[in-house]
């Protein structure tokens, strides 16, 4: 049976006065540069249906993804794990969605935008996501599936060390009717960051203006972005400014990129697709001393004066990042109680021999990279992606004390962890035939 693809695009742009999530600062939305979106595509084979849902978003939890999927499961019967949600993690949407039960925004409020859960708000994001699923699945058709893969270089790099491992590859995967028109699926690491904590303009920030791009050419009629394990990768040394038109620049270059690498891409036969859900529990880290936190923050501020006029930019951005870090430790200090489990998912969602391996928080690029050397079939890691427990910072790098060491809720095996689930989940698929190519 052929495959059968659906896209819809629903607009999730909150009121303007809603508090702004992603920055420790609190800062309301004075007006909208660019509508946030959510993005659907639903696929049909083999009498089975799957959703691949994005959002412009910081972050989604588990409370969030699990009335999603009710709602889901009662208005199409479709399963929850059938279903994968994604944010894009813009720093420039909505507070509000983290349930109190969220671990991660009792630790930083400021994922919140410093408010409270906001019912009103999910509940309108959730019934566009609905109506965006509706219109999809009236819309199914036939797809001829293409998947290519390019590299961008000049959008990002590692943001911590300029030396670290990083491709810069951009993994494209298109959907076209007999009609001709296209439905683009792209996958690139990075944080949506060029606009920074003075931004208040709700905006998607740079994936938004790559689908704006896109979506622009008489081709396409959606165009949806995963990002990928992007922790510690950004525009922290590439971005000439935190404003609109380097926005518009950046995502223009991306968007580019992405056209090019769909020109070039190979056609998948036979294409078929299917997902799974694994749970799997981590431990919560040490809290640590709050005098021995305050210290490390005081002496932090001591080196960014010190260095002030003697380094870099990029180089005083990583130390300011690192005092925010700092500080977001205090808050986790005084907020937190220690607990013993923090349980949630993984998921693998396939596409032929292309597979999507959803992680509930912020996972570090090299720790994909780790994972991907020991298979021979695409792995396309997505962070943000049915939950967000946080960084999960490999444990080489809890010394070093960058901005992620700080802030994560996790002990430092927990990447291992991670790693070792996924490759026993992977190599599961693929000693079944489920991932070979062709």
């Amino acid at each position: 049976m052929p495959l059968h693809c659906g896209t819809a695009k629903k607009e999730i742009t909150p009121q303007i006065g809603t508090n702004l999530a992603g920055y420790m600062k609190e800062r309301k939305a004075a007006g909208i540069h660019d509508p946030l979106y959510t993005r659907v595509f639903v696929f049909s084979n083999e009498n089975d249906l799957f959703i691949m849902i994005n959002l412009d978003l910081v972050g989604i939890d588990s409370h969030y993804v699990k009335l999603l999927t009710n709602r889901i499961w009662e208005n199409f019967s479709i399963p929850k794990h059938h279903v994968f949600v994604h944010a894009t993690h813009t720093h420039s949407g909505p507070g509000g969605i983290f349930d109190e039960s969220s671990l991660l925004a009792t630790a930083h409020p400021y994922l919140n935008g410093y408010l409270p859960y906001t019912k009103s708000i999910v509940d309108h994001q959730h019934n566009q996501i609905l109506a965006a699923i509706d219109y999809a699945l009236k819309n199914l058709e036939i797809c001829e599936v293409k998947f290519g893969e390019g590299v961008a270089e000049g959008i990002a790099t590692n943001r911590n060390n300029l030396e670290a491992s990083y491709d810069h590859k951009v993994s494209v995967i298109t959907f076209t009717n007999k009609q001709g028109e296209k439905a683009i699926m792209y996958h690139f690491a990075c944080h949506p960051t060029i606009l920074n904590a003075n931004n208040v303009y709700i905006s998607a920030d740079f994936p938004g203006e790559v689908s704006k791009v896109l979506e622009e050419r008489s081709d396409v009629n959606c165009a949806m972005f995963i990002n990928g394990p992007s922790a510690d990768i950004s525009t922290r040394f590439t971005r000439k400014a935190s404003t609109f038109q380097e926005v518009e620049r950046i995502g223009g270059k991306l968007a580019q990129k992405v056209i090019q690498t769909s020109e070039s891409a190979t056609a998948i036969e036979r294409p078929i697709v299917r997902a799974a859900l694994y749970p799997i529990t981590l431990q919560m880290r040490d809290i640590p001393d709050e005098k021995t936190i305050k210290q490390e923050l005081k002496n932090l501020q001591a080196i960014c004066s010190e260095k002030q006029d003697k380094v870099s930019v990029g180089e005083l951005r990583r130390i300011a990042s690192q005092i925010e870090g700092a500080n977001c430790l205090l808050q986790i200090v005084k907020n937190v109680k220690k607990v013993n489990d923090i349980t949630t998912v993984i998921q693998l969602f396939r596409i032929k021999h292309i597979v999507f391996v959803g992680i509930p928080g912020e996972f570090y690029f090299e720790s994909g990279e780790e994972i991907a050397t020991y298979f021979d079939f695409p792995l396309l890691f997505a962070g943000n992606t049915n939950d967000q427990i946080g960084y999960i910072v490999p444990k080489k790098y809890w010394e070093k004390r960058d901005y992620e060491a700080y802030t994560t809720l996790l002990a430092p095996e927990s990447e291992d962890k991670i790693k070792q689930a996924v490759r026993e989940y992977l190599y599961l698929f693929a000693n079944e035939g489920e991932c070979k190519d062709g």
